[in-house]
């Protein structure tokens, strides 16, 4: 019988071998990192091989190019800004998209707290995907989805990580060539457990006994530069914002990140995508004419058709363009690498309460870190009173 894949680096949870098989003989199931990963009927598997045959994560299957035919950075209003993570250019995109009767695929952080990505036909359900989720959404229902908008006529926008959008690409080659489905990849530095991030979430509900009324990551209440969770607890005239910053301190310590992500093939400049979106870092930020500390966001335009969809963008938002050398991130170099206590994180996680893992992982209780941001938070107060004065 045929496997799927070789190992779990060379799997990225997309669910492409489940969508192309002609038995639907492939359920995608997470693991016991909480990643989702093909499981095949073997009653039902003719050894076809298509499942590895249309997978994208291969490197031979990677269109190289030298570099972007555009680099920029580049943001939108203030207001748009204030509920985005950087530069508010996901907007931009789609709401020039949407305004043309096309419709938007992106990541949404559900109530239950699962990361799916949904379909937007409005700007109101669009708005459901601004902000960075630091989970690794599920795309799996996606594919019938596009399928289901193209066959209606409807131009796609598609949203995601570059394994996300190398598998969108791959399932509809035809309608890329056509431009009616056009791709969005961001500057990615790996995907993070979807079950660590339930667990981190059922913790924070017990540390506020019930209390959370939201929550979001790297909101702009401590600046743009900030990695923390913000959670919003109580409720009207008394709602309150507390900073916790141990989820990221897993993510960046790379215990929590997907495999796969650590031997990433799109860690460069050959996207499989028409644009590239992330943040705009890098130590000459801040000579750019258009910086200011709302963030701005690093943009690389890869195809006629991403030049196309950001020209029209283009009218609702200021740009400048870059030496991109100056503004190269790591994670356009390199993938991000595994933590070296990633193994016995793991063992901890499945053996121990997820309050002494996070304890001991992160050093200090949900205290310490709310006192450590809150020089954050005190910055951005006095810089709104000073705007407001």
């Amino acid at each position: 019988m045929i496997h799927v894949y070789d190992g779990k680096k060379t799997c990225t949870g997309c669910g492409l071998c489940a969508f192309v098989c002609p038995k639907k003989a492939i359920a995608m199931e997470p693991d016991e990192e909480g990643f989702l990963y093909p499981r095949i009927d073997t009653d039902r598997c003719v050894d076809c091989g298509l499942c590895r045959k249309r997978c994208p994560n291969q490197p031979d299957k990677i269109e190289k190019q030298r570099h972007p035919l555009s680099s920029l950075a580049a943001k939108n209003s203030d207001q748009v800004r204030e509920n985005s993570s950087s530069g508010g250019i996901f907007t931009a995109l789609s709401d020039t998209m949407l305004q043309e009767g096309g419709v938007v695929f992106g990541a949404q952080l559900m109530e239950d707290g699962q990361v799916c990505h949904t379909m937007a036909a409005t700007a109101d359900q669009r708005d459901r995907m601004r902000d960075s989720k630091y989970v690794q959404s599920d795309i799996t229902s996606c594919f019938d989805a596009i399928s289901q908008a193209l066959a209606a006529g409807k131009t796609v926008l598609f949203v995601g990580t570059p394994c996300q959008t190398a598998a969108v690409g791959a399932a509809f080659p035809n309608d890329r060539k056509a431009s009616k489905l056009l791709l969005c990849d961001l500057v990615c530095h790996g995907v993070p457990s979807p079950r660590v991030f339930s667990a981190y979430r059922q913790q924070l509900l017990k540390e506020q006994s019930g209390a959370v009324k939201g929550l979001a990551f790297r909101s702009k209440k401590a600046g743009w530069s900030c990695r923390a969770v913000t959670i919003e607890t109580g409720g009207g005239e008394k709602s309150s914002f507390l900073l916790d910053d141990r989820y990221f301190r897993l993510y960046f310590a790379g215990l929590i990140t997907r495999p796969c992500c650590h031997a990433c093939i799109y860690t460069n400049l050959h996207r499989p995508s028409d644009i590239t979106i992330g943040d705009c870092w890098g130590e000459a930020v801040r000579d750019l004419s258009i910086y200011d500390e709302l963030g701005l966001s690093l943009v690389l335009i890869h195809t006629q058709n991403g030049m196309d969809l950001f020209g029209k963008a283009q009218k609702s938002i200021s740009c400048e363009e870059i030496r991109l050398r100056d503004f190269m991130q790591e994670q356009l170099q390199k993938p991000s690498r595994a933590g070296e206590s990633r193994a016995q994180f793991w063992k901890e996680f499945q053996s121990k309460s997820f309050k002494k893992v996070l304890q001991k992982y992160t050093l200090t209780g949900f205290t310490g870190k709310v006192h450590r941001v809150s020089g954050a938070v005190q910055r951005l107060l006095k810089n709104k009173e000073g705007n407001h004065a």
